[in-house]
């Protein structure tokens, strides 16, 4: 389920029907819709789990420094809390800030590539679970 599904925009529902598919085709009979729930929900968790330790494998020393850097100051110029603030009418300074938290995102060296084998809804949907 996790190479077939991770990081598709499915619901739960959606892993639940395609697991028994999936199971259908390999011949495994799953006794109950509660065991492929649970069977879905576990395989969700753990690609989750693992994309993100990947992610996290990839940051350098320097970026991780400057993410946290912006988790513990969030109203800073470049905290997250400001980083997703709009910045407003275009004036001089709404411009010099919108070029700063452009260039602190820039500088920070993400790991974007790794996007290539998630779909977008798929992040949106775990960006969501982290705004929480």
């Amino acid at each position: 389920m996790i190479e077939q599904l991770g990081g598709r925009d499915l619901n739960l529902a959606d892993w639940i029907e395609r697991g028994f598919g999936q199971a259908r085709k390999m011949g495994v009979f799953v006794s109950s819709d509660k065991i492929m729930e649970r069977l879905a929900r576990a395989a969700r968790r753990d690609f989750r789990e693992n994309f993100l330790t990947l992610v996290v494998s990839l940051l350098s020393i320097e970026t991780t420094e400057q993410l946290e850097r912006a988790l513990a100051e969030p109203l800073e110029d470049t905290g997250f809390q400001r980083l997703k603030d709009d910045v407003g009418a275009a004036t001089l300074d709404s411009v010099l800030l919108a070029a700063r938290k452009a260039s602190f995102v820039e500088e920070l060296g993400l790991p974007m590539d790794i996007l290539g084998d998630v779909e977008r809804g798929w992040m949106l949907r775990l960006a969501r679970q982290v705004e929480r």
